[in-house]
């Protein structure tokens, strides 16, 4: 007979199922809709998509070839995720300027916000509303060992901080708001930006999460 523990991840499933087809409302399992709503659930439910990833190499005759072709997803060593965030590492460089003839894979061990020294690294960034996850800057940045990166007396926005980084970034999905020291800007699909170390947050005030690629190099 299977374990109470099953019966519950069962029925937790089976209920969330039926809550994505709008078939039942949450509020009839007063359990979790003190963790969180029903259109939250659904909505980080949509925010960790997988990502696939496709790393080039060399072959033992030196030819060119894809070395790693794999997916991305919640669990993955790669994949860290928060309330707010969902933070898939792609590649990071160890060393600038790079070495071609490392290992395939350098993600591993502990996924930071900040690239190695003289390095870079690679994500794909899920940010979700605001409104679903207001009170989780605190959680996130403690996630990614970036407490020392939070700006102190900055009462504009808790999600303000600073990287000693120039960060490329490109949308690839939805909406987010740039929030710096003297105004904000609203980024859309396809926009592109350089974010050149200075003190800033990020704002999500659309109702789907925002999906971003970004590449950070550790900067002086």
């Amino acid at each position: 007979m299977p374990s109470r523990n099953l019966w519950t991840i069962l029925s937790l499933t089976f209920t969330l199922v039926l809550a994505v087809e709008e078939h039942v409302d949450l509020h009839f399992f007063p359990r979790y809709d003190r963790i969180v709503s029903k259109h939250s659930i659904l909505r980080m439910i949509s925010m960790n998509r997988s990502v696939r990833r496709v790393i080039t190499g060399l072959n033992e005759y030196g030819q060119s070839t894809v070395v790693i072709d794999d997916t991305s997803a919640v669990g993955s060593h790669n994949v860290l995720t928060t309330a707010s965030r969902c933070l898939t590492y792609i590649w990071r460089g160890m060393c600038g300027p790079a070495a071609l003839d490392e290992v395939a894979e350098t993600v591993h061990g502990g996924l930071t916000i900040n690239p190695p020294a003289h390095g870079a690294v690679f994500r794909v960034i899920e940010i979700a509303p605001d409104q679903d996850a207001p009170n989780d800057h605190a959680a996130f940045f403690r996630a990614v060992s970036g407490e020392d990166t939070q700006t102190a007396g900055h009462s504009t926005h808790p999600g303000m901080h600073k990287t000693p980084t120039i960060d490329f970034l490109v949308v690839l999905r939805g909406e987010v708001w740039l929030l710096l020291e003297c105004g904000e800007t609203r980024l859309r699909t396809g926009d592109c930006l350089v974010q050149r170390g200075t003190i800033h947050a990020w704002i999500n005030r659309t109702n789907e999460s925002c999906q971003c690629a970004i590449v950070m190099l550790d900067a002086v």
